[in-house]
């Protein structure tokens, strides 16, 4: 049997992994917790982790640059000794993260093959897109939500019968809500449009746009861990919730505001309307459910009319498009791993495609 070593940084990318992990032995198990889920500041999500686990702790108490790339030198000095310990078979790495960049780039120089999840999209807004590009470039078995995501991760050199579409986790048993009561409130998640120069966007005052100029009630969670996160933290804001509890929130509202991927991949899957704010997640494929607008009021206050206008909310009842699918995208993803890899050598049967 295969030992996996799975990593997760954040309430984001567990959230996805969970019904993954649920599937593996947990003889042939290895988590590797780091990032914001051992930091009070962001809900210490790690209590939510049900699984036996190794953590890594690499958090500063600071979110400049130099604390970001020192975070990630602490995360392969740590990772180093769990790989030379446990000696996993293979990494399962989700994302674009810069924690799991950090600890897929361990695992390149320790041979160990990686399988990446959610490879070829891209966010142009977020340094992440780099990361994710170069996880998929050091990564052996590819896993992606749609074919045009497929597309990008061929083209990026990777060998087609190493690419599979198998859909969004993300969208694994979610059902569209059938009423819509409009009852002025929303969903609120803005994370920093990292790449570029430090002057980074203040998401504060979109949130008191929404509240005092719109008399929203904003249901606001603050961002995780970024270049800049500590600039947009509110007070009025949770710093996180379980995924069950925010997809219930989520479908209570009358839509979601920000930049959240969950925006982009949950949110349609569940019929709630999404309002994209700003360019951290342009070159994303986008639902027709998701209206975007630039970071000012005249921008908002238009994208917000739209959603609540009589033509889109007829639109939301409908079977819209969406490119992100769910069913059974954990049981696709291992069962194509153990009969890849399962009966002969792991390094072999990766390396030799």
């Amino acid at each position: 049997m295969v030992d996996l070593a799975v990593v997760t940084s954040s309430r984001a990318d567990y959230g996805l992994l969970k019904p993954l992990l649920e599937l593996i032995p947990k003889d042939k198990l290895t988590l590797i917790v780091t990032g914001s889920h051992l930091c009070y500041e962001h809900g210490y999500t790690v209590k939510e982790i049900t699984h036996p686990y190794e953590k890594i702790e690499i958090l500063l108490s600071s979110d400049t640059s130099e604390a970001i790339v020192k975070s990630m030198g602490l995360a392969q000095i740590g990772v180093a000794e769990i790989f030379s310990r446990t000696k996993p078979d293979c990494l399962i790495a989700l994302g674009d993260r810069f924690e799991v960049f950090a600890i897929c780039s361990a695992a390149h120089v320790f041979n160990i093959p990686i399988i990446h999840i959610h490879g070829g999209e891209v966010t142009a807004g977020a340094y992440d897109d780099a990361f994710r590009h170069s996880i998929t470039k050091m990564s052996q078995l590819h896993f992606v939500a749609a074919e045009p995501y497929r597309d990008r991760v061929i083209q990026l050199g990777e060998h087609p019968d190493t690419v599979f579409n198998v859909g969004a986790l993300g969208c694994d048993g979610l059902t569209k809500r059938v009423d819509y009561e409009n009852n002025k409130s929303c969903v609120l998640i803005d994370h920093p449009e990292t790449l570029g120069n430090d002057n980074l966007p203040n998401y504060l005052n979109l949130y008191n746009f929404l509240t005092f100029n719109l008399k929203l009630y904003v249901k606001v969670i603050n961002s995780g861990l970024d270049k800049g996160s500590h600039k947009n933290k509110n007070k009025e804001a949770t710093n996180s919730y379980p995924r069950e509890a925010y997809l219930n929130m989520l479908k209570q509202s009358d839509f979601i505001i920000g930049n959240s991927s969950s925006s982009i991949i949950e949110a349609p899957a569940l019929g709630v309307p999404t309002i994209l704010v700003g360019d951290r997640q342009q070159g994303r494929l986008l639902a027709d459910s998701i209206v975007q607008c630039d970071l000012n009021k005249t921008s908002i206050e238009i994208a917000i009319d739209t959603v609540y206008s009589d033509e889109f909310q007829t639109l939301m009842k409908e079977d819209y498009y969406t490119p992100y699918k769910g069913g059974n995208v954990a049981e696709k993803i291992l069962s194509t791993i153990y009969d890849r890899f399962l009966d002969i050598d792991m390094k072999k049967g990766f390396y030799d495609l």
